[in-house]
């Protein structure tokens, strides 16, 4: 079974996020028109700029990597062995151990710092403020364009992130990532609607065979909510996190579709099931 919002990334044919909706097409009921298109890839050209000067040079993220790297090894090493032995003996045995270990925490520290304030500044300035309000101003366009209604809901989707061989043939291998896709959802008529910038995705409550839990952890890239991930309504989900990003839950939930010979399926995290219950008016199978 298909996931319908499989997508490639950097593929040479794109849509406004930078990926091509792989299952989606039969589906799919509209679409902005060019120049709306235009001023899309013009607003998403212009986040990447103030991001990427909110960022540290490549070749200081590396750096910083390893000094932390390090400065997490000499800790756990300096905490192992004083755990044998004073910390006079130690000093006398690795005299070079304390120093070390201190520049390198003082180091991951200060690049820590250095990250935080020059990301903060940037996002204080002007030209980021002035990008930030063009960009709201942009997906608000392009929402009435396609004509989302204004009480459509925020709600995740899970895109399968394949390689261009598994994109070739789906069936070869494993190992692709799954990343959560903010879709605004709502219905009209007999059909529920997700809504992304680029298109909106119009499925007949016909073709939904059934929605299905599935009791296993699904692991995704990164959270997009503005409520922290265990703070507020999210906290009874027990959502996991780890240092790089990646976030886990469990229960999620496939929305199992047919279209003639076609099978598809949606992926809904547990977290925002409940409004495509409402819409579709379907219960949990």
């Amino acid at each position: 079974m298909k996931n319908l919002f499989s997508v490639q990334k950097k593929s040479e044919q794109v849509d406004a996020n930078g990926y091509i909706v792989r299952s989606a097409i039969a589906f799919v009921d509209r679409t902005p028109d060019g120049e709306l298109l235009k001023k899309q890839t013009q607003m998403r050209e212009e986040v990447q700029r103030v991001e990427k000067a909110a960022s540290l040079p490549l070749w200081l993220r590396i750096l910083g990597l390893v000094v932390t790297g390090a400065a997490a090894i000499f800790v756990a090493v300096f905490f192992e062995v004083w755990s044998d032995t004073t910390f006079a003996e130690l000093n006398k045995k690795a005299p070079w151990l304390l120093p070390v270990m201190l520049v390198c925490v003082v180091l991951a520290i200060g690049f820590f710092a250095l990250a935080t304030i020059r990301r903060k500044r940037v996002s204080a300035s002007s030209d980021a403020r002035y990008v930030l309000e063009r960009a709201q101003n942009t997906i608000g366009e392009s929402f009435v364009a396609l004509g989302v209604p204004a009480d459509a809901v925020d709600t995740d989707v899970m895109l399968s992130v394949l390689t261009k061989k598994q994109w070739e043939n789906p069936k070869a291998g494993f190992g692709f990532v799954y990343q959560n896709q903010n879709a605004k959802v709502f219905r009209e008529g007999e059909a529920i609607c997700f809504a992304f910038l680029d298109c909106v995705v119009k499925i007949p409550l016909e073709r939904i065979v059934r929605i299905a839990a599935v009791d296993k952890r699904i692991t995704f890239r990164q959270w997009n909510k503005d409520v922290p991930a265990r703070q507020g309504i999210y906290k009874q989900y027990k959502i996991r996190m780890n240092n790089n990003g990646m976030v886990s839950v469990k229960p999620y939930y496939i929305m199992e579709l047919r279209d003639g010979a076609e099978e598809y399926e949606v992926i809904i995290p547990c977290y925002d099931i409940e409004p495509i219950l409402r819409l579709t008016g379907k219960s949990i199978t």
